[in-house]
Order: structure tokens, then sequence, then C-alpha cells
């Protein structure tokens, strides 16, 4: 069933989009789906829906290509260590993020080096 942005008020719209930042603002962490429902003070279903209806992507996919995007652009421009860039972008086993970022790019994290 398809819903027009129209479905969620100015409130919960606005609620979805402070959670969108305060996922930016936390990458480093466990992040689970409780967390944002909690923070946006809203149903896991309705949160759900209003997130993927409004930013085009469900939350956990988000949440994952912004974890890449920032672990690629720390690789690029920082001299920081893989591991540490691992646990910045919320990965606790090193080998999980070598893994999804070689999934997600091709490539793997050393090769992003310039």
């Amino acid at each position: 069933m398809f819903m027009s942005p129209k479905a969620y008020s100015r409130d919960e719209q606005e609620r979805i989009l402070k959670t969108k930042s305060y996922l930016l603002n936390h990458l480093h962490c466990p992040l689970r789906l409780s967390d944002l429902t909690r923070h946006a003070a809203m149903g896991e279903q309705r949160f759900k829906d209003g997130f993927r209806l409004l930013l085009g992507y469900t939350p956990g996919d988000y949440l994952h290509q912004a974890r890449m995007r920032t672990a690629r652009a720390l690789l690029r421009h920082t001299d920081r260590p893989i591991k540490e860039i691992a646990a910045l972008c919320g990965y606790q086993h090193y080998k999980n993020f070598l893994t999804a970022y070689r999934r997600f790019f091709g490539e793997t994290a050393g090769a992003s080096r310039p």
C-alpha cells in the first residue's frame, strides 16, 4: 500500500528527520531499531514505514550506507588505522567491517586508501 508523506503529520515527519540526524551522529554506537523508535517516540511499524517513505530507505539500510560512506571518507582522507575506522563506524568486530566494506564497495578497505 502506497502512502503519501501527507499520511504523516508535520510533527511525525520532523521526529523522523531528527531521528535520522541522531542516527548519523551515533554511527559508532550499536544502534537498534528500538533505540530509533524510542528517540522518535513512535511505534516500530509507523516509524519504519515513515522513514522509508521520507528517506527512501529502511532505517537499517540507511544506517549501513551511512556507516560505509563514512568509513570510505575516513579511509580516503585520514591516516587512521582501519581497525579504528571500523570502531568509529559501529563495528565491534574488525573482520565483520572488512567483509561488509568489501561487499558494499566491491573492493577492500585497504584498496580505498589513496
